[in-house]
């Protein structure tokens, strides 16, 4: 058997941080989509809100 070395899977903070970035950014993403649907889902309840404050 091999010779192993205990920091095989080593990552450095370079490394971590663009795997954080990618994770935030992928949730942000997805968080938006959701917030469009349920805005375009309620479009007309909004849009009647709107009006009360300049009608």
């Amino acid at each position: 058997m091999g010779y192993q070395s205990r920091k095989r899977n080593y990552q450095s903070r370079r490394e971590k941080l663009k795997q954080h970035f990618r994770n935030y950014r992928m949730a942000f993403i997805f968080l938006m989509i959701a917030l469009i649907v349920i805005l375009y889902k309620n479009r007309w309840d909004i849009w009647n809100w709107i009006q009360t404050y300049f009608y």
